[in-house]
């Protein structure tokens, strides 16, 4: 299991997990971030120039390059890995292009500074924080045609598949911005409050069993179970992690104040080590 590793200063970087080498890929973008990948493919955008960088998997050398749009929110591929799907919290928009020529193919409008946007791990569907406008909206892939949406109470800042249901991280009004984590049963229309911390969310990512969730918050990096809300751990020293992804047993917590990526046994997470050291860091597993 390899790690895909972004960061504005230092540009990219590849993590090999069962040596723990960590090597610098060659790049010219002067502001690297939003890694994902393909079989293939080791894919980012950047900030300044308004490209998508391909990168050949085996070679690590630059493929093509294709337009972005600004201030990028979440970049994913289809699992088909035909399309790859560019959000923006500026445009308020999302693009559909195709992954082997970068052609684009849809697009639409959606929400007010989105938030987030995730694959559907069972429907060709996109989950869409729709931020300011208070909605978490699923489309249809490849065309962006709206499926379902929901009405979140607050800034909607991400959207998680449980139960077949739903999960929302929202950050609601109080006297203060307050962290919001409520869910959707499959056939609800009103979201039901599990959980609730100050100050402002930072991630969410449902864990591969489907009983608890990664939490980034102000304070600390948590383990929350979504049937009863209790928070199950906390790791108090890694703040506001803005980007948080599980595969199995590991989860990857970056886009916390210090700048570092974490690899988090999330079952054992007095195990957690560093991997990576920068300013603005964004990781996906590869």
């Amino acid at each position: 299991m390899n790690i895909f590793v972004t960061d504005c200063e230092k540009g990219l970087y590849f993590y090999q997990h069962h040596t723990g080498i960590l090597s610098p890929i060659e790049c010219s973008l002067p502001s690297p971030y939003m890694p994902c990948v393909t079989k293939d493919l080791l894919i980012c955008a950047c900030r300044i120039d308004l490209e998508c960088c391909c990168f050949d998997r085996r070679t690590q050398a630059e493929v093509y390059r294709f337009p972005a749009l600004p201030a990028m929110a979440a970049l994913c591929v289809s699992p088909c890995e035909r399309y790859i799907f560019q959000l923006s919290s500026e445009a308020d928009c999302i693009h559909t292009r195709h992954l082997g020529s970068g052609d684009l193919l849809y697009g639409c409008k959606i929400g007010v500074f989105p938030r987030d946007m995730k694959l559907h791990p069972q429907k060709q569907l996109l989950m869409v924080a729709g931020g300011a406008s208070g909605e978490a909206v699923l489309l249809q892939t490849p065309h962006l045609t709206t499926y379902a949406k929901f009405q979140a109470p607050g800034c909607c800042c991400s959207v998680q598949v449980w139960r077949e249901g739903l999960v929302l991280l929202c950050a609601v009004e109080n006297q203060q911005i307050e962290t919001s984590v409520l869910t959707l049963a499959p056939s609800g229309f009103k979201p039901v409050e599990l959980l609730r911390l100050e100050g402002q969310p930072g991630s969410l990512c449902v864990c591969p069993d489907g009983e608890a969730a990664l939490l980034g918050s102000l304070d600390g990096l948590m383990k929350i179970c979504l049937r009863t809300g209790r928070i199950l751990w906390n790791l108090p020293h890694l703040i506001h992690c803005t980007d948080t992804v599980c595969r199995g047993s590991l989860a990857l917590a970056a886009g916390d104040i210090s700048g570092q990526v974490y690899l988090v046994p999330h079952e054992y997470p007095w195990l957690t080590n560093t991997i990576f050291t920068g300013r603005e860091t964004q990781a996906c597993f590869a």
